[in-house]
Formats: C-alpha cells, sequence, structure tokens
C-alpha cells in the first residue's frame, strides 16, 4: 500500500540480517571448509596408513566434500532476499531468488553425501564381518565392495537430486516479503523476507519429502550401526 500524498513515506524496518552478523558467518564457513581441507589433505598424505586403511580413506575424503556443501548453504540463506540498499519491499531480484532456490539443493546434497558415505562405510565393515563369520575369503585381493559402496553413494545422492528437480519444477521457492507491521493508514512500517513457494501447499509436501527422504538417512545408518 501507498502512503496518503499528504504525509512523509515512513521508514520501513526489513529486518535484514546485521553486516557483522554476515561477517561472522562467512569467516565460520571458511573455518569449517579450512578444516575439512585439513582433514581431507592429511588423509591423502597418510593414504597408506593401517589407521587410515581402516578408516576407508575414500569416505573419508567424500564426507569431509559433504559437510563443505551443506555447510555452504549458509551463504545463499545469509543474502536474505534483498539487494544491498534496496529502497522497497518489491526490491528482490532475480540473483537473489536463485540464492533463494539455492538453498536446498546445496543443504540436502552434502547432507546425502555425508551421510551416505558414513552409512556405506558401516555397510562395508558389516559385510566383512558377514563374511569373517562364514569363514568366506576372497580369492582375489580385488576389493569387491568399494564399487558397491560407491554405488550405494551415488544411488542416494541421485534420489536426491531427483526429488529436489520435481520440487523446483512444480514449486520453485523465492523470496517473498511478508509485512509484520502496519500503521493507522494500513501503510508497511515492518517486514520480513522468506523463501517459500507460491504454491505453499505443494511446496511444503515437497519439501517434506525431501526432509523425510535426509531423516531416512539418519535411520538406516543408526540401523546399519546396530547390525555392526
Amino acid at each position: 500500500s501507498q502512503p496518503p500524498p499528504w504525509r512523509d513515506p515512513p521508514e520501513i524496518n526489513r529486518n535484514r540480517i546485521a553486516v557483522p552478523l554476515k561477517n561472522i558467518m562467512y569467516a565460520l564457513v571458511g573455518i569449517e571448509a579450512a578444516l575439512a581441507l585439513l582433514c581431507g589433505c592429511w588423509t591423502c598424505i597418510y593414504w597408506n596408513a593401517p589407521i587410515v586403511k581402516a578408516g576407508q580413506p575414500i569416505f573419508l575424503l567424500l564426507i569431509c566434500f559433504g559437510t563443505v556443501v551443506s555447510t555452504f548453504a549458509i551463504v545463499p540463506l545469509s543474502h536474505d532476499g534483498g539487494r544491498s540498499g534496496g529502497s522497497s519491499d518489491d526490491d528482490v531480484g532475480v540473483a537473489s531468488h536463485a540464492s533463494c532456490r539455492s538453498i536446498a539443493p546445496v543443504f540436502s546434497v552434502g547432507f546425502c553425501i555425508t551421510f551416505a558415505s558414513l552409512f556405506a562405510k558401516q555397510f562395508r565393515v558389516w559385510w566383512v564381518f558377514r563374511r569373517a563369520a562364514k569363514m568366506k575369503r576372497v580369492a582375489n585381493k580385488k576389493d569387491q565392495t568399494r564399487c558397491a559402496v560407491l554405488c550405494i553413494v551415488g544411488g542416494v545422492v541421485g534420489l536426491n537430486a531427483l526429488l529436489l528437480i520435481l520440487w523446483d519444477a512444480l514449486a520453485p521457492l523465492q523470496w517473498v516479503v511478508t509485512p509484520l507491521q502496519r500503521d493507522e493508514f494500513d501503510v508497511v512500517t515492518s517486514s520480513v523476507v522468506r523463501c517459500g513457494a507460491d504454491n505453499t501447499e505443494l511446496g511444503n509436501a515437497l519439501g517434506s519429502v525431501v526432509l523425510a527422504f535426509l531423516f531416512a538417512l539418519i535411520l538406516l545408518g543408526n540401523a546399519i550401526s546396530c547390525k555392526t
């Protein structure tokens, strides 16, 4: 709504994230990425060490990569839908909508890589123990379980990608300006920008499916841990 012509436009509080807080967030993301890179380098350097071999280095690297990817979801979250220095509630551009649409894919893909690698490692250990219990010995030295568990990781990430594509095609996310307060002339004086879909019901349903899929990964990992 527009203010009456005889009064000055009100000062709108858009409740955007403070710049110092954004800087702290970016610093923490950088620290996490640096630690993951350091752990990955250490794994590569000591690749043939017994303790690293026991930890299955390929999956250790995938875990490092997955944590970095999921943590970088903080970057588009910090955009809060507005351009710096915007002067109106409608100041939400295409780039901002792209940042909103990238939050769920970045986080969920990183989450899937991390947890799929974790329970793939556990599954591999369970498979080795199962062979040992049946007194089975592999005829050749080629590891036949590595390709199988890598296919598991690829399948989990691929299924997650399919769900994300359906979500983005049927109910794409975008930044939506939500009024919080209005004055006596019904003019917005406080607003906030949230990431949501035009079709709220469909968007929530598809988002719930993705969340349920991620939660199922956690349950499956716990189940494999119990068996191991």
